[in-house]
């Protein structure tokens, strides 16, 4: 007797992927943050943009580019990004990696940091093949 199923394939995926918590928060010390990856969290799986870059700059002019397409292996010494293998969680090292492939340190005493993420530098294009 043959077999038969039924299956349907889902609409256009209309919503982009957002930001749904980012580390750290509040005011902490350079040796924590030394120790710390800045890390930003999306609501599904993600892809880089090529060419885009984000910007982690202090409220005293120092800047660090981190392009979100330049891989961060171990003894990267340039800011680099690194995503999860579930590509929902992005961390950056904003000097990159030592050859043990620790966090290079990068925080400095008595700032303020901010991080400006454009808003086309990631998608959702890895889940629905666009």
């Amino acid at each position: 007797e043959p077999v038969t199923f039924l299956f349907t394939t889902r609409s256009e995926d209309l919503v982009p992927p957002r930001i749904v918590w980012t580390w750290p928060t509040g005011t902490l010390s350079k040796l924590q943050i030394d120790r710390m990856l800045v890390q930003i969290y999306f609501s599904e799986a993600v892809m880089a943009s090529p060419g885009k870059v984000l910007l982690l700059r202090d409220d005293r002019g120092m800047r660090h580019p981190l392009p979100v397409d330049r891989p961060c292996p171990p003894g990267a010494l340039r800011g680099c990004m690194q995503m999860d293998m579930d590509g929902r969680r992005v961390s950056l090292m904003p000097q990159g990696r030592s050859q043990r492939g620790e966090m290079i340190p990068w925080a400095e005493a008595g700032r303020t940091y901010h991080v400006e993420i454009p808003a086309d530098a990631f998608s959702d294009a890895i889940t629905v093949g666009l």
